[in-house]
């Protein structure tokens, strides 16, 4: 093998193992990614388990980030999901131990779970990706057990127990979370957000406010500004359904593409409205009504499993597994936009005597390129009483498509716009006259006029021999 031969094939085994390690690191990276940004989702509702064998993890040692408060177990249902105990008096269910847990049929029960419960496993460790970044995952985990057990203390009032009984922290140890500056911060964080929860639960609930929605030009439309819903919940996703109406109504996204009425549009993306201009050009108003926002909320909710077999399983935790649900809440909504309008005056004159000039054929388009006047000008300036306001930057056109006897076509076309005060625009459009003699609107012959001019020269003539004769009788 020669050595140019041999250089080839270290230069092409070279550029095959720099592609498969950037493949591999680009992997690593989309893998990465998945990790940290993706969490684990709600299990929906209709595939919770109705039964199942605990998995608990001993923690050896035993989580105690916060002194005087121990969490010796770690578990996880049969699909991952973080699970946590709802009962600080009980044991928890360690593999071995074989303790089958079984649904119960409540969702939310004021004696059982509430919308506080909710709130914690929903904000917390496993559900949400962005719970607490500083901390580990077992410290998380451990944060929002604390959390639950905390949070039932803050709930029932039950702040200064000394031998507590259920779900219930001694007065020591909710004094040991008020002290803690990392973990006790954190789930006081928690305890309290889901306290104000339990107090003013959370309502699903979306609205729009059209009142300062702005109307601009974008092609052959009317166009909204981006609207944005209001709304409280967890909002998912929205629908925008228009009504049947006359006005080639239409809803496209934030870049313009339109969007129809069964595709939903993310939470945090705008829509807007489009309406043909040349179907308002009449009216010069656009009123649609009960345009319907529907919103994709999520509910969250918690379920409760309780051990039903196994060793000794009244001793045992009372599980707590995060599931969600999907529900549609509708709003109306009202576009209204009335269009302003404004008179113009047009005049068609002579460049060398600004006088008008009558027989030119004349036509005004809008900025879509739509004819919205066309006539013929005559010995005073053409008035239009309204032509609508669409915005600064939709302008009119005015050309000459017929040049009046005697001129030369003007070639130029004259822009303006409307005032939408009421004031009166006026547009000037001048002709040229050619070598011939323009017409300015008579019929008569021009020999006639030199007749008329020869008539009078010979009047002239015959009073100027007069008065000479009388002056030399005298």
């Amino acid at each position: 093998m020669s050595k140019q031969t041999q250089k080839k094939n270290i230069t092409t085994a070279n550029v095959k193992a720099t592609f498969l390690f950037a493949a591999l690191i680009a992997a690593f990276i989309i893998a990465m990614g998945m990790i940290n940004f993706t969490g684990i989702a709600y299990a929906a509702e209709s595939t919770l388990p109705d039964s199942f064998v605990a998995k608990g993890t001993a923690v050896n040692p035993s989580w105690n980030y916060i002194n005087g408060i121990i969490m010796g177990a770690d578990i996880a249902a049969p699909d991952g999901t973080q699970l946590y105990c709802l009962e600080h008096d009980k044991a928890f269910p360690l593999t071995d131990r074989n303790i089958t847990y079984t649904k119960n049929n409540d969702t939310i029960n004021p004696n059982y779970i509430d919308d506080g419960i909710v709130y914690i496993l929903s904000q917390g460790y496993n559900q949400n990706p962005n719970f607490a970044p500083s901390l580990t995952p077992n410290e998380a985990k451990y944060v929002t057990q604390i959390a639950i057990w905390y949070y039932q203390c803050l709930r029932d009032g039950r702040l200064s127990e000394t031998d507590p009984e259920g779900p219930y922290l001694t007065a020591t140890q909710i004094a040991a979370i008020k002290a803690d500056s990392k973990y006790g911060s954190e789930v006081a964080k928690l305890a309290e957000g889901a306290k104000s929860e339990y107090d003013h639960p959370t309502q699903n609930t979306i609205t729009v406010n059209t009142e300062g929605v702005r109307w601009s030009v974008s092609g052959k439309y009317l166009e909204t500004s981006v609207i944005k819903p209001e709304y409280t919940g967890y909002l998912k996703s929205y629908k925008v359904v228009l009504p049947e109406n006359t006005y080639g109504a239409r809803v496209v996204d934030e870049n313009g593409k339109e969007v129809s009425s069964s595709t939903p549009i993310a939470v945090n993306k705008g829509f807007k409205v489009q309406v043909e201009i040349s179907k308002v050009r009449n009216t010069n108003k656009i009123d649609l009504q009960n345009v319907v926002i529907n919103g994709t909320f999520e509910v969250r909710k918690a379920y409760s499993y309780s051990p039903t077999s196994g060793d000794q399983y009244d001793d045992y935790q009372v599980l707590l597994y995060a599931a969600w649900d999907s529900v549609d809440v509708p709003t109306d909504a009202n576009f209204h936009f009335d269009i302003k309008t404004g008179p113009v005056k047009i005049s068609k004159t002579d460049i060398t005597n600004s006088a008008e000039v009558p027989g030119a054929t004349l036509v005004i388009k809008d900025c879509t390129g739509a004819t919205v006047a066309s006539w013929v000008s005559g010995k005073e300036p053409h008035y239009i009483e309204a032509l609508p306001y669409y915005g600064d930057d939709c302008k009119y056109s005015l050309t000459e498509t017929i040049a009046p006897k005697g001129y030369a076509k003007s070639s130029t076309t004259v822009q303006f716009n409307v005032k939408p005060s009421g004031e009166v625009t006026s547009v000037v459009m001048t002709n040229t006259p050619t070598t011939k003699s323009p017409d300015t609107g008579s019929n008569i012959p021009w020999f006639v006029y030199l007749i008329g001019i020869l008539a009078i020269g010979a009047g002239i003539v015959v009073v100027a021999t007069n008065v000479y004769e009388q002056k030399q009788k005298a």
